[in-house]
Formats: structure tokens, sequence, C-alpha cells
């Protein structure tokens, strides 16, 4: 990981701080990830679903709620896992 200063208002400190349970740093990392893809022009999944085909939203429609639930997990892990990666330096 590379260490990086970041310069915030102080009122902004002050309500950060009443969030100790938050990991500031990855919430900064996970802004920053998007930020970037938003310059390179890579879509985000509510962009993505009005070019879907209807078959494809038809089966995702006819997924239930547990097997939703389970989906978004798993590519919230591996989006995750995706973006720390990305966050390590060589």
């Amino acid at each position: 990981m590379v260490h990086m200063t970041v310069y915030i208002p102080k009122d902004l400190y002050r309500r950060m701080r009443q969030h100790p349970e938050v990991k500031w740093s990855e919430v900064a990392g996970r802004s920053f990830a998007e930020y970037l893809m938003e310059l390179s022009g890579e879509m985000a999944s509510d962009e993505l679903r009005p070019l879907l085909k209807p078959e494809t939203l038809d089966a995702i429609r006819s997924l239930d709620g547990d097997r939703i639930k389970q989906m978004s997990d798993e590519m919230v892990r591996l989006e995750w896992q995706r973006m720390r990666s990305s966050m390590r330096t060589s």
C-alpha cells in the first residue's frame, strides 16, 4: 500500500471522528476508484441496465430474492477484492 496525505476541512474531520467504526481510508480509496472509473469511461451497473437485452432482464427478474442477495454479496466481495488489489503497489 501507498501512504497518501489528504487535506480536509476541520468541520469534515470532526464529523468523521463521530464515526470511528468507519475505515475512512477505504472510503477514500473507493471514491478514488469510482472517480477514475468515471474518467476512463467505464460503466457502472446502473448505466448498464438500459443496454441489456429484454431476455437478459427477464432472466434477472426471474431470480428469487435469496439468490439475488447471494449474487449481490458475491459481486460486492469481488469488487472490493479488485479495488484493494488495484490500490496495492508493486
